[in-house]
This record gives structure tokens, C-alpha cells and sequence, in this order.
């Protein structure tokens, strides 16, 4: 067995028994259920993101614009779901129904809508699918997909807004990278595309985002075609692609025939700005994995109360089956998907959530005014250790009470002459913090996680973040009797020593990449 396909659930895995029977690992379970991108290296047990299948109390992680090894309590909360979930195997395949529909109220309640619906996914860009697939359903005419800024998402949602796979693998099927889900094999999508920055990196004006947006939407409803509209709520550089009021304003221009999808997939936002999105009538995608700080990958796709009555479930792609199970979906639709679906049940999906909904809940607990101000220090500590280092360039960033763009501090990366850092030097530089370096001291040894490298403009930019797990951490040391200083502190020496170690590690691969210079030129 490939290690992609040991992710994946078979149909019947948690139907029949069969994985039952196995003395099984709840590391291992949350790492079913998905695609090549949850396998782990064999050696390093690590995935491509770098991601441990297990907590590392001893790491400092910065990486949630990607994604975050799990934490303790995520994990404590999925190992006691899954206890509860297999207590009486002979009864499993009859609780699963109300098990995935009390995570799907979890997620709902959280957003402040519970009488929203949920679809789960494997991932956000799973998501993306999903959507696609209910404003088909919904529209019922040919599809223009106008995603804003296709290098502020996911690699893989462009490919996605298209209908196609988007990876060599799919939680519940083999299928190939770019080749269109059957039953879309000849279907009518179009995707275009608005970018929020220039060629330089800087961010457009957002009455140019707005005015590009609308063009495309005018131009899908004068051909007779249906609009999807995204509006990026935090992009993964912590930028906003689209504001609630000119999304509404276009979509207004033709009701019946454009829809919105906010992508929330980062959630740094408040339940209420979700809440307001969900309002405007518009549907939403999340992530568990990003501030949320649940293990990779989960995601979901929320609808406005009654949304779904006016999406014909029998249009759904028969090729959907392989990224998403039946109970995946809410029970108003699984009638229709009974007997297609290829998996009842994506029980690793459920356990991934389970394990960010323990972060997410815990954050809703705090105080609101606790957390800006652990946003603010966090921001505030990351631009001073910035200038110190001389070898990064600090993105401004307007934060506001309702988004939380802040949280994500992105890098853009120089070298010590101030050249521009290339993007091969910028994942050289990510892993090598990843990694310990022996030999020369403690902090040198210590792993930090970063977001990988991204393209602004011509430049390649590192992201450090602030996650749910991290204010969490603070906020259970202030309620075990600390100052906020003394609480914060653990985090402050974290940040610190991250840039202890970038300065370090900076001079090593720039010494490197002279001496390879001078080699190739000899040669």
C-alpha cells in the first residue's frame, strides 16, 4: 500500500467493523480519511508540511497560515470522541449518523448560526469542490468561477473552481490531478480570476478588486451564464479580497443568477463577522487547520438557513463521491445521496474537527479585550525582532475588531546584501529552522514552524502566526494565577529565539550560497 492510500478509509471501514477488531492509534485515525498530503514520511514521520502526527510541547509553532502539528488538547479531545464513539462496536454503525451531526452543530454553533447547514470536507479545498458543486445545483446553467486572488488561497483551489482534482489522490478513491470529476466530464464551468496585488506585490485599491469582480460578473449574467463570486475574507498573507458590502452590491445586480462564497478558510475572523456573511446571504468555507490549530486537514462548507431548498441534489457530480462520504453531508441531503456516495462515513474527518473544535471552543471563552491584546503584543514583539534581524521586511497589516489579519506577520525575505531572497532560499531557510541544528546551543536545537514560502509580487515572503492554540495558552496561565506579563512570557521568548535562530541560520545559507558561487564560476 502506497503511503498516499494508507490515509484513506475504505466504504466499509467503520461500517462492518473491520477496524474495530485492530488495536488502533488515534494517531492513526486521525490521519485517515485524506489524501497524499496526511501521510507521513516513514523516518522523519512527518508530513509534507511538516507536520508531527503527534504534539511537540518542545517546538514553537508558527506555521497555522499552513498548518500546526496537533496540539494536546486537540488531541485529548479526539481520542475521547473516538472512546466514546467505539464503546459498543455491535451499535457504531447506528450512532454514526448523530455523531457527525453533533460535530456538524459544534461547527454551527461556534459560527452563531445553528440554524445553518454544515457539509464537511477533507480539506478547505475539498471545500471548493463542494461548492462548486451546490452553485451548479443551484443555478442550474453554465458557471463562472471568479475566485479573488488564486496565490492568496490554496495551491489547489483554482484547479478545483475548475471541477477537477486538484491532487494525484482523494480521500476515498485514486483519480488523477486535473482531469475533470465524473459527471462534469463536459460541463459548462469557467474560471476567472482577480488578483489584490500588482506585479510589484503592493495591494491594489479595493475599488480596482471591485471593479474587476464586477466586470466578470456582469459579463457571466450577459452570456446567459450563472456567477460564483468569492470573497476572500483573510488571505494567507492576512490580505482581504473583496469587502462584504461590494460582494453584496454585485451579487444584488442579479440575484437569482450570483452567488457569493466567502472563503473563511484561515478563520481569523470573530463568529460574528461569520455570522454577518451567513446573514448577507452568502455561503461560507472553514478550515480547522489553520488558526483554529486543528491537526490537517478539515474543512467545511456552511449554507444560510434554508439555502438548500433551492439546490437540486440530484445534479451533484457522481466524482464528488471520492472526496466526500455520505454522512459528510447534512440529513436533509443524504436521501438523495444514499447508495452514491462510495464511503458512508469519513470518521477521520470527524475526529479532525473534534480536535479543533477543543481550540476553537476554548478560544471562545476568552474575553475578547485578552485576546487583542495578545494579538497586539504578539504583533508589537514579531516587528521589533524584524528590524533586529536586517534579513526580512514586515508587511504592514490593518487589523479591525472583527478580522484578525494581524495574526498572520508576513516575511518578505533579503539577503545580508538586501538583495531579494529567492523562493528555493526561503524553504531552505523553513526547514532549516524546522530542524535542529547541533552544536551550536539550545536555541539552535529548538524546531520553530513557519508558514511556507509564498509570492508577493516578485518577492517570497515567510509567515509567522498567532493561532488559537497560542492565546489559549496564555489565557489557561492567567487562569492559573499569572500576570498577564508572566502569562505571556512563555510566548515572547518563543518569538525571540525564532529570530535568534533565523539570524543564525541566515548567515550559514548565505555562506553557503557564496562558496557554491565561487564553485560553479571556477568549475
Amino acid at each position: 500500500m502506497s503511503v498516499a492510500a494508507a490515509t484513506r478509509s475504505g466504504p466499509d471501514d467503520f461500517e462492518d467493523g473491520s477496524l474495530l477488531g485492530q488495536t488502533l492509534d488515534i494517531l492513526r485515525l486521525l490521519r485517515s480519511g485524506g489524501d497524499e498530503r496526511l501521510a507521513l514520511d516513514p523516518i522523519a514521520r512527518r508530513d509534507p508540511h511538516g507536520c508531527s502526527d503527534r504534539p511537540e510541547p518542545e517546538a514553537a509553532l508558527f506555521a497555522s497560515s499552513t498548518a500546526s502539528s496537533v496540539s494536546q488538547r486537540s488531541l485529548d479531545a479526539a481520542r475521547r470522541g473516538w472512546r466514546r464513539l467505539a464503546a459498543s462496536p455491535e451499535r457504531l454503525p447506528a450512532r454514526l449518523p448523530t455523531w457527525f451531526d453533533a460535530v456538524r452543530d459544534r461547527i454551527l454553533k461556534y459560527c452563531g448560526a445553528p440554524e445553518a447547514d454544515c457539509v464537511l470536507a477533507a480539506s478547505g479545498t475539498d471545500a471548493e469542490l463542494i461548492v462548486l458543486a451546490l452553485a451548479a445545483g443551484a443555478l442550474r446553467r453554465p458557471v463562472t468561477n471568479i475566485v479573488l486572488a488564486p496565490g492568496e488561497t490554496g495551491r489547489g483551489v483554482v484547479v478545483a473552481a475548475a471541477g477537477r482534482h486538484f491532487h494525484d489522490g482523494a480521500p476515498f478513491a485514486a483519480v488523477a490531478a486535473g482531469a475533470r470529476l465524473a459527471g462534469w466530464e463536459h460541463a459548462d464551468i469557467r474560471v476567472e480570476t482577480v488578483e489584490i496585488r500588482d506585479a510589484a506585490g503592493a495591494t491594489r485599491a479595493p475599488a480596482a478588486v471591485e471593479g474587476d469582480a464586477r466586470a466578470l460578473a456582469r459579463a457571466a449574467i450577459a452570456a446567459g451564464r450563472g456567477a460564483l463570486l468569492h470573497l476572500l475574507d483573510v488571505s494567507k498573507t492576512g490580505r482581504e479580497g473583496l469587502s462584504l458590502e461590494a460582494a453584496r452590491s454585485i451579487a444584488a445586480e442579479a440575484p437569482e443568477r450570483t452567488l457569493v462564497v466567502a472563503d473563511c478558510c484561515q478563520l481569523r475572523c470573530a463568529p460574528e463577522r461569520l455570522r454577518a456573511l451567513l446573514d448577507a446571504g452568502f455561503l461560507l468555507t472553514l478550515s480547522g487547520s489553520k488558526f483554529a490549530g486543528g491537526p490537517p486537514f478539515s474543512g467545511a462548507a456552511i449554507t444560510p438557513k434554508g439555502w438548500l431548498a433551492r439546490f437540486d441534489a440530484s445534479l451533484l457530480p457522481s466524482g464528488l463521491s471520492a472526496h466526500a462520504a455520505e454522512l459528510d453531508w447534512p440529513p436533509a441531503l443524504r436521501g438523495a445521496l444514499a447508495g452514491r456516495a462510495v464511503a458512508r462515513a469519513n470518521v477521520g474527518l470527524g475526529l479532525r474537527w473534534l480536535a479543533a473544535l477543543a481550540e476553537l471552543e476554548r478560544f471562545a471563552e476568552i474575553e475578547p479585550a485578552l485576546a487583542r491584546r495578545v494579538r497586539a503584543r504578539f504583533r508589537a514583539d514579531v516587528a521589533r525582532s524584524v528590524e533586529g534581524c536586517g534579513r526580512a521586511a514586515l508587511e504592514p497589516c490593518d487589523g479591525d475588531v472583527a478580522r484578525w489579519p494581524e495574526t498572520i506577520a508576513t516575511l518578505r525575505l533579503r539577503r545580508g546584501d538586501g538583495s531579494v531572497a529567492s523562493k528555493a532560499e526561503a524553504e531552505r531557510l523553513r526547514v532549516a529552522l524546522r530542524e535542529p541544528l547541533p552544536g551550536a546551543g539550545n536555541v539552535a536545537a529548538r524546531r520553530f514552524h513557519v508558514g511556507q514560502p509564498v509570492g508577493v509580487g516578485e518577492e517570497t515572503a515567510l509567515r509567522i502566526c498567532l493561532s488559537a492554540p497560542l492565546i489559549n495558552a496564555v489565557a489557561d496561565r492567567i487562569d492559573a494565577g499569572l500576570s498577564f506579563d508572566a502569562a505571556y512570557a512563555p510566548l515572547f521568548a518563543d518569538v525571540a529565539a525564532l529570530f535568534e535562530k533565523w539570524r543564525l541560520l541566515a548567515r550559514r545559507l548565505e555562506s553557503e550560497e557564496t562558496s557554491d558561487a565561487r564553485l560553479r564560476a571556477a568549475a
